[in-house]
């Protein structure tokens, strides 16, 4: 979603996927599109919460990265969890305006940026492993 849509992205749910081949992001999450520039929140603000990510295998290791949450300046993305993750890519997380976002039994398998890139991000989370 963008700017401007507003409403909630809630509740949901991506299980047992397997990714290969990716050049650029296996995945994103993102609200951030072209130079969108931050705004006052209101009813037309997005509201992105509740995501989780499960049993994901990915195979792309010329992919530049693994993950990369980009939330809202003003209404980070909130409560993403990603639980049974094995996967290889030049890099692995870049986290950017978002809360809570957690990794349970997750390994990478990453050339360039080993540790989590985290720009504007509180709660996050490495869990068993």
């Amino acid at each position: 979603t963008s700017r401007g849509r507003g409403g909630v992205i809630e509740a949901i749910r991506i299980d047992n996927v397997r990714i290969m081949n990716i050049r650029k992001k296996a995945i994103e999450i993102t609200g951030v599109y072209n130079s969108s520039k931050p705004q006052k929140v209101s009813k037309s603000t997005p509201h992105v919460k509740d995501i989780r990510i499960s049993n994901v295998q990915c195979q792309s290791k010329e992919a530049d990265w693994f993950c990369d949450i980009n939330g809202l300046i003003e209404k980070p993305f909130e409560d993403i969890i990603f639980k049974n993750i094995n996967a290889s890519a030049q890099s692995g997380i870049s986290c950017t305006d978002a809360e809570n976002v957690i990794f349970i039994n997750t390994k990478l398998d990453t050339k360039k940026q080993q540790e989590p890139r985290l720009i504007r991000t509180s709660g996050f989370e490495w869990r068993d492993m």
